[in-house]
């Protein structure tokens, strides 16, 4: 903790440098957008002037750059904690933790399939109950105030054609082997 601090003056400068030369880019707008609604919608605070930081909670703070990678048409913030050493890699190590908890509830309480990756949650259901299933997560994720988007592209289904499965019974039904 101690060598966080003392680092903490260098890495303010860093962050309130202007780089040179630097324009924004049509990401770098989005980004900046992106942000404020998050912050409209009670997801961040700020954004905060170093003075304002400063009389909030002192000379000693140390921000994380935010920076966006687009995927597919969406463009994910990244906040940047690694670069000043503040909890490193902690969002990547404790968010698939949440994935993983929402995937076993929906296992356990409502009897489905589940694979989970970050925020992707990928069903194995049969034709047959596939669209009650997906409403069953979906509601799922409302109760637990996960951000859920329903556009056609993220709820589309897919099909296996060429995959079969050997099953087994035990005490709650049919299990691969």
């Amino acid at each position: 903790m101690r060598s966080l601090w003392s680092g903490a003056r260098e890495a303010q400068s860093k962050v309130l440098t202007p780089q040179s030369g630097h324009q924004w880019s049509k990401d770098d707008q989005e980004l900046w957008h992106t942000t404020l609604l998050e912050e409209k919608a009670g997801n961040l605070e700020g954004p905060f002037t170093s003075e304002e930081l400063e009389s909030h909670i002192g000379k000693l703070w140390i921000v994380a750059r935010r920076s966006a990678v687009r995927q597919g048409e969406k463009l994910r913030p990244i906040d940047d904690f690694f670069e000043f050493g503040i909890n490193a890699g902690g969002g990547c190590v404790r968010f698939p933790s949440f994935s993983r908890a929402i995937a076993a509830l929906a296992t356990s309480l409502l009897s489905l399939i589940v694979i989970e990756f970050f925020d992707d949650f990928t069903q194995v259901e049969p034709a047959s109950s596939a669209a009650s299933a997906q409403d069953a997560i979906e509601s799922l994720l409302e109760l637990l105030a996960w951000e859920l988007s329903k556009s056609d592209e993220k709820r589309s289904r897919f099909r296996m054609y060429s995959s079969r499965w050997a099953c087994k019974s035990t005490s709650l039904g049919c299990a691969s082997e």
